[in-house]
């Protein structure tokens, strides 16, 4: 493998550099503000805010919050604490909410600058870690791609925790630059945000530290091991500072320090809401809220470990075996095109088509036939594009990957990808691409810069670590 290098000076000049920033934020920034423009004209926010079930759950906690009621969902006293949201995204909306009102639509106005942010920051991920021999364009993929637009402007966390997660990975490759603790320090601090806007991000720590140390074994980062420790004690330091407050909440309530206190059992009760849907005609929503309620009669009990235990066992010994489920399931979170909440923004009637059911029970010809019979033209218009949008972004991360095998740069994204998209397990969706799709951006643009220069007849090919 290779380690990371800054690159040379003279590759992106920094006024350049500023301009070029400057340019692809306005342009996010105007795609996301028309599509905003044409929902909203179209009550297409109105739908995406009220039809939500997390939407509304995200408003009232902020509206709670703001309105001296503690962090809660209750609509009338007693306010009982909520114990599975995590509070940095409701405590955003409640900071605008004292600025503008109870008015949603606000909220994601300026989420739309903060999903061009996003874009900003990860083409200087890119430049980073790639320098000026890559395509440079991985900002311009976010900018424009699809389900990062729609989800920019829903009350929902994806856009606040890309965001975020996308920081995280700035401050941790200057840490790799410079072996200064601050930027260590600041990766840690801005995954603690990330994990407390979305669980999800609580074993990223250690994805980060194990890179880290393997680097060292491995001899790929050269020095002292006290250095290299003292990096990821305070990256671990940062990230604690910022989710250890809340896990002390969440013993003082009910016993149990956790961030939250159902969100982990995702892993799991996913795959067997979709495996018990395979066994009998009720879907996998259903059997989804049914666990829900199971289990969080018995959370903090003496009863959870065994019904967790339990329901490990029936996913493991399922036929056919879980990893052909969870393998379908990547899929369809790497290509659902979300048409249904697309349609809800622009303000079309959609149909909603399960693609999971229908292309496990009635294979490529028989799903392709569900869609075709439910879905309107427009719908399988924007569906068909989106198909081939992202194979082209796979193909080439995949290109990106076959040409730097040894990169530990190219190795951690892959990884982290695979995780935030996995996480779900089988029973998935395109909202947990969005997160990962800065690293699909990046190695994508790296290829784009690669096939450039050979198509321009330079020889060699751009070192991944430059």
């Amino acid at each position: 493998m290779t380690v990371l290098k800054r690159p040379s000076s003279d590759n992106v000049m920094e006024s350049g550099w500023r301009k070029h920033s400057l340019i692809l934020f306005g342009v996010a920034a105007a795609i996301r503000l028309i599509l905003y423009l044409f929902a909203y004209l179209n009550d297409g926010l109105q739908s995406v805010i009220w039809t939500s079930g997390d939407a509304q759950n995200y408003h009232l906690l902020a509206v709670n919050l703001l309105s001296g009621h503690g962090f809660s969902q209750g609509i009338e006293p007693p306010y009982s604490p909520e114990m599975f949201r995590t509070p940095a995204y409701p405590a955003i909306l409640a900071a605008i909410y004292s600025l503008v009102g109870f008015k949603p639509q606000y909220a994601l106005l300026i989420q739309t600058l903060v999903g061009a942010l996003t874009c900003v920051i990860v083409s200087a991920v890119e430049r980073q870690v790639f320098g000026g021999r890559s395509g440079g364009i991985s900002g311009w993929i976010l900018a424009g791609y699809p389900p990062c637009v729609m989800y920019d402007i829903s009350l929902l966390t994806e856009s606040i925790f890309t965001c975020l997660l996308s920081a995280n990975t700035y401050f941790y490759f200057r840490y790799m630059e410079s072996r200064e603790l601050k930027h260590s320090a600041a990766c840690g601090v801005l995954l603690g945000m990330a994990t407390l806007c979305r669980p999800i991000a609580m074993f990223v720590p250690v994805i980060l530290i194990v890179v880290l140390l393997s680097s060292r074994l491995l001899g790929l980062v050269k020095g002292n091991w006290k250095p290299l420790l003292l990096a990821c004690a305070a990256l671990y330091a940062g990230y604690v500072v910022c989710v250890y407050p809340w896990a002390l909440r969440g013993e003082a309530i009910s016993g149990q320090g956790r961030i939250s206190h159902l969100g982990g059992a995702d892993i799991w009760m996913r795959p067997l809401a979709y495996i018990r849907s395979l066994e009998n005609e009720e879907s996998a929503d259903d059997h989804l809220g049914r666990l829900w309620s199971e289990y969080g009669s018995i959370v903090d009990t003496d009863e959870e470990w065994d019904y967790v235990s339990s329901a490990v066992v029936e996913i493991l010994t399922f036929d056919p075996p879980y990893w052909k489920l969870q393998a379908w399931g990547l899929v369809v979170a790497l290509y659902s095109p979300q048409t249904s909440y697309m349609g809800a923004l622009l303000g079309w009637q959609s149909s909603p088509v399960d693609l999971l059911s229908a292309f496990a029970e009635g294979g490529v010809i028989g799903g392709a036939s569900i869609v075709l019979k439910r879905k309107t033209a427009f719908e399988l218009l924007y569906a068909l594009s989106m198909v081939v949008y992202s194979t082209i972004l796979y193909s080439l991360c995949a290109f990106t990957c076959l040409h730097n095998r040894r990169s530990i740069v190219v190795f951690l994204f892959v990884v982290l990808i695979l995780y935030l998209v996995g996480v779900p397990g089988a029973l998935n969706d395109a909202r947990y691409r969005v997160p990962a799709m800065p690293y699909v951006a990046i190695l994508s643009s790296w290829a784009v810069g690669h096939l450039l220069i050979r198509k321009r007849g330079l020889k060699g090919h751009a070192d991944p670590t430059r």
